[in-house]
């Protein structure tokens, strides 16, 4: 997929992505917009935006369970520090397609009834997860 060459096409991507994901969808507020157009304007892909929203929903599924329990993400702001570290290291594509994988078979899971839980990672993008 090409990088969204619009505002208004690179935050329906957003919504799309945000919509895809597995849990509670986060509601774009006016200032999450403004933060998404900005990051159109600086150029961020759509692709890097879309794979850290994942990255960071699965490492939030991925946690262990006996750790303290998380906030809801209220704001695209949490997200930030992954699209940097995606800017820098970026995603292999089969980790990417891997991940995406993984989470439609946990957000179908979710919608069927089942639990939002997920197994460790066999084979993780960035040596500090393994």
């Amino acid at each position: 997929m090409t990088s969204a060459n619009s505002p208004s096409v690179y935050l329906a991507a957003l919504c799309a992505t945000l919509e895809d994901l597995p849990g509670p969808t986060l509601r774009l507020r006016a200032i999450d917009r403004r933060l998404a157009l900005d990051l159109h304007s600086r150029g961020v892909p759509i692709e890097v935006l879309r794979a850290a929203l994942q990255l960071a929903t699965f490492r939030r599924l991925v946690r262990d369970a006996d750790r303290p329990h998380l906030a809801p993400v209220r704001s695209l702001y949490y997200y930030l520090p992954v699209v940097d570290e995606l800017l820098a290291q970026p995603l292999d594509p089969a980790w990417s397609r891997h991940l995406a994988s993984r989470l439609a078979k946990l957000k179908f899971a979710a919608t069927r009834g089942g639990s939002v839980t997920s197994a460790p990672v066999q084979n993780p993008a960035f040596p500090s997860e393994r």
